[in-house]
């Protein structure tokens, strides 16, 4: 079902339109605050450009972290791999010194 999320950040209010899980948004939003409050400690409060400048270290971060992320699934997936490989070769080792 969706629903109108309200986020308030750096003083301006944003509204989104979400069918997410309840829980997932409110993760998602404390993610959002923790970081958007360790990056706010770099930023002079009457820094004129300093929201913005914060949201696009938010977007930086977030897409670093994603792409760690793929790169790990990345190698775990080859990693499966070549265990199903190594795995279906000791199978045949395994028989042919058996049969």
């Amino acid at each position: 079902m969706k629903r109108k999320i309200m986020v308030e950040l750096g003083g301006m209010e944003f509204s989104f339109v979400s069918d997410e899980p309840r829980e997932k948004i409110e993760r998602i939003k404390k993610v959002l605050f923790d970081d958007f409050e360790k990056y706010q400690s770099h930023f002079e409060e009457d820094e004129k450009d300093g929201f913005e400048r914060i949201l696009v270290l938010l977007v930086l971060n977030h897409i670093s972290r994603e792409m760690d992320l793929k790169d790990q699934l990345k190698n775990v997936e080859e990693k499966y791999e070549r265990v199903l490989v190594e795995g279906g070769e000791k199978k045949r080792s395994f028989g042919e010194m058996a049969g």
